[in-house]
């Protein structure tokens, strides 16, 4: 039996990583976002009010800080900090 179970394992396929995928997420679709506005904005000519450009603000830290947390997390990085309350 046990070697169905590992014939059927990928070996070409890492473990499954949530954290690096939500990241990931994160930062590629805050960066698709600022490109299409970007896009609308440079290309089509089309200005945007001040609203959208202190909305951006927030795409602006997104993409970098998902990109971090991503390294972060394919490298291991503790998902919890571990706190010791005896004191020592």
């Amino acid at each position: 039996m046990a070697l169905d179970a590992a014939a059927n394992r990928s070996p070409a396929r890492a473990p499954a990583n949530p954290a690096f995928a939500a990241a990931l997420a994160v930062a590629v679709i805050a960066a698709a976002t600022l490109a299409g506005a970007w896009f609308f904005q440079l290309v089509l000519d089309i200005k945007p009010c001040p609203l959208c450009l202190e909305q951006r603000y927030a795409y602006y830290l997104a993409v970098p800080l998902g990109f971090l947390v991503a390294l972060a997390a394919s490298r291991g990085a503790p998902r919890t900090r571990t706190v010791d309350h005896n004191g020592d």
